[in-house]
């Protein structure tokens, strides 16, 4: 009996240390799941507040750190975890870490595909995601793959005359420019566009925004009467009185004076040059710089000779923004070939005329100085 006693008390003896330590065990995963969720947190807010300050290179670890702790502490919630990746990824894409965002990006991807499905609206994004990323440190062909499927999913969902299938359009356009696949750019360019003319119309800013594209192709690729085409009609989309900055707005009346005064019409180019004077403040003339400026000729006396060194010209801009009355002030170069060479660049530029009391003014004393160097 003694002995039977005995073993029994040996047994709850040991029952009991189990227990204790399973229950020490328990208090540490609690202790530990606790310190991550307050770790989390931490991160997780650190996190956005440098993100909106677009400080992307201090907000980088937190994003990490975030992106890890959700691991632990979210492992019943993918979507969650989706958004930490999302938001990791996106913060090394915006350091140019395009390479080290692809397979967090990837890891977004998965997740959404078994949360709403393979052919879901939700993909679209981490599909286009996956695209730039990949195509931004040119992998190849390999981001057509995930674009392709975007822009399939945007038409069977959306619609392939819809709206939202037209800016897609228009966004995959980007992506192919980024890899330099320039057909594929004009192409998707075009049809994004065509579709937003047909459903919003012309003066709508997203077609608008579609056209400023369009344009500025065009007026890289010095197809300068397409480019006209198209920037006039963006142009229409971006005149907004409540907004008398926009940035589009800007940079296509700058564009279109590139356009018209290649076009040899130079009149029609003062008319966006007086157009961003009244949008802009006016400069000091020590900052006063040209929204359009042609390189000299480098005179092939000058440069037989091994001629090098600066011309600064000094000249006057008029009410339409002309250059007027240049005379060179310095030469190094102490050629005279280099003087007429700068002259005749310095009458080619274009300026935005200051405005004084809502009407053009004449700025006097700019200078520029042109530099001449022999690449051997």
């Amino acid at each position: 009996m003694k002995k039977l006693l005995s073993s029994v008390c040996i047994l709850v003896y040991m029952a009991l240390i189990v227990f204790s330590v399973q229950a020490e065990q328990m208090e540490t995963m609690v202790q530990s799941d606790t310190t991550s969720k307050a770790d989390f947190k931490v991160a997780y807010t650190k996190y956005q507040d440098l993100a909106k300050q677009d400080k992307w290179s201090e907000s980088l670890k937190y994003a990490k750190k975030a992106y890890e702790l959700g691991h632990e502490v979210y492992t019943d919630k993918p979507e969650t975890r989706a958004v930490l990746a999302d938001n990791y990824a996106l913060n090394l894409m915006k350091l140019n870490q395009f390479e080290q965002a692809t397979p967090v990006l990837l890891e977004t991807v998965n997740l959404y595909e078994k949360l709403y499905g393979i052919d879901s609206l939700e993909l679209i994004l981490p599909l286009m995601d996956v695209s730039r990323s990949l195509a931004e440190y040119k992998n190849g062909s390999k981001f057509k793959k995930y674009l392709q499927r975007a822009i399939t999913i945007s038409k069977t969902q959306h619609g392939e005359g819809s709206v939202e299938h037209g800016q897609m359009l228009v966004e995959s356009s980007l992506i192919f420019a980024k890899a330099g696949q320039v057909g594929n750019v004009n192409r998707y360019l075009k049809k994004g566009h065509g579709i937003l003319h047909n459903t919003l119309g012309e003066d709508h800013p997203r077609t608008g925004i579609a056209a400023y594209n369009i344009g500025s192709i065009a007026y890289f690729n010095e197809q300068y009467n397409k480019a006209t085409k198209y920037l006039e009609a963006a142009l229409k989309s971006f005149e907004f009185p409540d907004q008398p900055t926009n940035q589009y707005e800007l940079k296509t009346h700058s564009l279109l004076i590139g356009t018209y005064e290649r076009l040899n019409q130079r009149d029609k180019a003062t008319k966006h040059c007086l157009a961003i004077g009244r949008m802009t403040p006016r400069t000091p003339v020590q900052d006063y710089r040209p929204l359009l400026k042609i390189a000299p000729i480098y005179p092939q006396s000058a440069a037989a000779s091994g001629t090098q060194g600066e011309v600064t010209v000094q000249y006057s801009v008029d009410e339409s923004g002309f250059v007027v009355n240049p005379v060179v002030i310095e030469n190094t170069t102490r050629s005279k070939a280099l003087e007429r060479s700068s002259i005749e660049a310095a009458l080619k530029f274009r300026y935005a005329p200051g405005f004084v009391d809502g009407k053009p003014v004449v700025t006097e004393g700019v200078k520029n100085r042109f530099t001449y160097e022999l690449s051997w």
